[in-house]
């Protein structure tokens, strides 16, 4: 255990300093002699011992806890009642039990079902009412990958991520944003087309947007934009009013909104 010190020059009542004063320690809780060391490295001291015969500088270690220190000055005897606090107290630690939702581990005397628990490995739940809540984020797992059990979020808050096929971002919650350049080709003809398989599948299919990057060839006819369904793919056209020219290749910035559970 870490130690405390003791340090005072001894006086008398008079307030003269008094050299090579004897002084002895006692514990306050059983008035048993205590056990003293001259360092924080444990090294023992007697007691009772002697304070300095030129400054009566008197100085002990101890472990933690109330001592009663007493003087004799020649003319009487001085007393102090003394808390030594360990210079630095380790973190207290205590092994407890995981807990549940409905029993967390760290509750209260008046509310035992709302508190925290461990969910997994390094991962705090919070409870209340016996129902769970979701997790405790931090700077570390807010970004990361994303999971879930029964519907329930079990990983970071968000993940983010990029292929060929674009970027995504997954939230805890279940939704699922995808976006993507996509080119469509074609020509000689009213439609232009091209798929799209999206960077992270969906569980359901989602609801997709597009549009063009640049203005339609031949003025300013209108676009009509139309798309099949599916979780993992999307077939897109666009069609204008006159034949597109052969060989058209035409960029199109794709969004895709739905859920990845």
């Amino acid at each position: 255990m870490p130690l405390g010190s003791f340090n005072a020059t001894i006086v008398n009542t008079a307030g003269d300093v008094v050299p090579n004063a004897q002084v002895q320690v006692r514990r306050t809780s059983d008035n048993g002699l205590a056990t003293l060391f001259s360092n924080a490295a444990g090294d023992a001291k007697a007691n009772p011992f002697n304070a300095d015969a030129n400054t009566a500088f008197a100085q002990f270690f101890a472990e933690r806890g109330t001592y009663t220190v007493a003087a004799s000055t020649g003319s009487g005897t001085v007393t102090w009642t003394v808390d030594v606090v360990s210079a630095f107290e380790p973190p207290l630690t205590r092994e407890i039990a995981n807990g549940s939702a409905t029993a967390p581990s760290i509750a209260f005397a008046s509310d035992s079902n709302t508190g925290l628990y461990r969910i997994g490995a390094d991962q705090l739940g919070l409870a209340e009412g016996g129902v769970d809540r979701g997790r405790l984020y931090a700077r570390r797992n807010i970004l990361g990958t994303v999971s879930q059990t029964a519907g329930v979020p079990t990983g970071a808050g968000f993940e983010s991520g990029a292929n060929a096929n674009g970027t995504y971002v997954r939230f805890a919650d279940g939704t699922l944003i995808c976006t993507h350049n996509v080119t469509l080709s074609g020509g000689e003809n009213t439609t232009i087309s091209g798929t799209w398989t999206f960077p992270s599948a969906y569980s359901v299919s989602p609801v997709v947007t597009f549009g063009a990057t640049s203005p339609p060839p031949n003025g300013t006819r209108a676009r009509a934009l139309w798309q099949d369904t599916g979780t993992t793919v999307r077939a897109l056209k666009a069609s204008i009013a006159v034949d597109w020219p052969a060989n058209t290749s035409e960029p199109f910035s794709a969004m895709a909104i739905g859920r990845w559970f």
